[in-house]
């Protein structure tokens, strides 16, 4: 934005919203209050009464900040930061503790935000939250950029392969399954006289007509690797399991 956040801070300010994971808030002001002093800093801020409807918190609009749930104090945190419309909005994890619901009222403000013409640059650990609401990602592992492209440039890159979950019979042969050559990958799974099988395949369409008609497959699922495989190929961790290495550390 040409702007220099060392001289133009002022400038900046009108422009760049930033709500981190935890932030302080006037624990005695209730949400209305809170969010109407917020809109008080700006010239061309929102109205507090549609970010308080667009973030689901109409029913606590008179709750003190100090009381409400961690969700409605998330959406609170993420609402200061909408307020003022801001060009470049900053979001770190802002889905963390939310339910469902609440979860999907702020992914459609952070649409809204969108579409209004701003620039939204998030951080995530949810590989849905990540693929529905990016247009770019980038794959952080170690403190650099292992990867960076939309979400599915970056799966038909690093992560093309689909597992193919289904059951067959205990006594299935499956030796024209595990030969195939477009099978990698396969776990059997034995319980209670079946099979559940599990394996991971470049052409899924190739294998479905050996699995239903030669083996009598049934519940039968394909699934994309996804943002999730991807970031397995590329870090050779989960999300979970990065995630706590890194809280180790």
């Amino acid at each position: 934005m040409g702007l220099n956040p060392a001289t133009d801070r002022d400038e900046l300010r009108q422009v760049l919203a930033i709500q981190p994971q935890q932030a302080a808030l006037f624990e005695q002001q209730t949400v209305a209050e809170l969010l109407r002093v917020w809109a008080s800093f700006y010239p061309n801020a929102d109205n507090p009464d549609h970010v308080i409807a667009q973030l689901g918190l109409n029913e606590a609009r008179n709750v003190r900040a100090a009381k409400l749930s961690g969700g409605q104090r998330q959406r609170l945190l993420v609402a200061t930061a909408l307020i003022s419309r801001p060009k470049l909005l900053v979001l770190d994890e802002p889905s963390t503790g939310l339910d469902p619901a609440a979860r999907q009222e702020l992914w459609n403000a952070i649409r809204s935000r969108i579409s209004d013409g701003g620039t939204v640059l998030l951080s995530t650990h949810s590989m849905e939250e990540a693929a529905t609401l990016c247009d770019r990602v980038a794959i952080l592992h170690k403190g650099r950029v292992a990867a960076c492209g939309t979400p599915s440039e970056l799966v038909r890159q690093h992560a093309p392969e689909r597992q193919l979950v289904f059951t067959v019979d205990a006594d299935q042969d499956l030796d024209a399954l595990k030969s195939h050559p477009k099978v990698s990958h396969l776990v059997e799974n034995r319980n209670n006289g079946a099979i559940e099988i599990s394996l991971a395949t470049s052409d899924a369409d190739a294998l479905l007509g050996l699995v239903t008609s030669q083996l009598g497959g049934r519940n039968i699922q394909v699934k994309e690797a996804g943002l999730e495989g991807v970031f397995l190929r590329l870090t050779g961790f989960s999300f979970d399991a990065a995630d706590e290495t890194t809280q180790e550390a």
